[in-house]
C-alpha cells in the first residue's frame, strides 16, 4: 500500500515494503512455490531494481530458500540453485534510472551496479547446444 496515494502498487518504491509489511506472506508464498524448485537447465534469472534495500530483501528471500547452494558474487549478483541471480534496472525510460544505468561511468553507483551485473554474467559459461 503506497501510504501516499492509498492504492496498492507493485512497482516503485513500495517494494522494499512488501517484504516487511503484511504482503511479505504472499512474496514468500509465492517465491517459495514458483522459486523454490527450478529447471535444472536454468542458468541465469534476471532481477528488476537496483535498489540496496530490494536488493538486500530479495538476497534474504533466495537465502533462506536456497541456503545451501547460496553464493554472493558482488553488490548485484549472487547464485542460487544452480543459477546466476542477476539485478538490473528496469528498463523504463520513466523510471529515471533507466539512462544512467545504461550510460553512467562505473565509478558512478548506477554505472557500477551495470559493471556488476556484466561481471556476473561473465562468469556464466556458453551454452552447451542441448
Amino acid at each position: 500500500m503506497n501510504s501516499k496515494t492509498g492504492r496498492y502498487e507493485c512497482t516503485g518504491q513500495v517494494m522494499t515494503k512488501a517484504f516487511s509489511e503484511p504482503v511479505s506472506t504472499v512474496v514468500r508464498c509465492c517465491a517459495q512455490t514458483y522459486l523454490s524448485a527450478l529447471p535444472a537447465n536454468l542458468r541465469v534469472i534476471i532481477l528488476l531494481g537496483t535498489t540496496a534495500g530490494y536488493i538486500k530483501d530479495c538476497k534474504k528471500l533466495i537465502r533462506s530458500l536456497h541456503p545451501r547452494s547460496f553464493k554472493e558474487v558482488n553488490d548485484v549478483a549472487y547464485l542460487a540453485a544452480g543459477a546466476m541471480w542477476v539485478h538490473v534496472t528496469h528498463p523504463s525510460g520513466m523510471n529515471g534510472y533507466y539512462g544512467k544505468w545504461m550510460s553512467a561511468d562505473k565509478t558512478d553507483a548506477s554505472g557500477g551496479k551495470r559493471e556488476d551485473a556484466i561481471y556476473a554474467l561473465s562468469l556464466m559459461s556458453p551454452p552447451t547446444g542441448e
